[in-house]
């Protein structure tokens, strides 16, 4: 045995020193562990998300028709002040027949010569005897229509009375029905016809 040699027990190995590092990297455990929604949790959101729609769908959609229908009110009401206008500076009983002769336009009319149709209603007015009659009759389906009128009455003393009044349908998707006359003599009065409940009523 050669005293001077040295004797390792184990092989050294060189160190590569342009050995490139490795590309691969170390993810963390949670992202390996993210789990997809199952079809069941998805059925589920949609249901619920339908139940929501279902609650709040009527209550938006009442609202947009009373906003609409806030106009024909309105309308409704100038036309007949309009008419009761109209009885006091003229003694002739040549009624209007359009709204043009009662100084009145619909401001959302479609064109600007059509001042008697707005987006949501059209109106109309007409005359009688004794009377003159107005309308508003809605495009869709779910607004309520409109009919209004005034009328004279006179008395055992020959004392001339008018009364007016506005009628509101009881449900959407009806036309207007003319007012009619209650009562007998002195008694006499407008009244809404059937399915259509009073609004505003005035005695002049």
């Amino acid at each position: 045995m050669d005293s001077g040699k040295i004797i390792l027990p184990y092989p050294m190995k060189e160190k590569n020193m342009n050995r490139r590092p490795s590309s691969k990297r170390i993810q963390p455990d949670f992202i390996n562990s993210v789990e997809g929604f199952t079809l069941v949790e998805l059925l589920v959101v949609v249901i619920i998300i339908g139940i929501l729609a279902a609650i709040s769908l009527p209550s938006y959609l009442s609202l947009t028709a009373s906003a609409k229908q806030s106009e024909a009110r309105q309308t409704m009401a100038s036309i007949l002040r309009a008419q009761n206008l109209w009885i006091d500076r003229n003694s002739s009983l040549d009624y209007p027949t359009s709204l043009d002769q009662l100084a009145l336009g619909v401001v959302k009319g479609s064109t600007l010569e059509d001042k008697t149709s707005s987006s949501v209603y059209e109106y109309k007015i007409g005359n009688g005897t004794d009377s003159m009659s107005s309308e508003a009759n809605p495009k869709f389906f779910t607004l309520k229509a409109y009919a209004g009128g005034i009328r004279s009455f006179s008395n055992s003393s020959n004392l001339v009375t008018w009364y007016s009044a506005v009628c509101e349908s009881d449900s959407a998707g009806v036309t207007p029905v003319a007012l009619v006359v209650s009562g007998s003599g002195a008694t006499s009065t407008l009244d809404c016809a059937a399915n259509f409940h009073r609004i505003t009523v005035s005695g002049k």
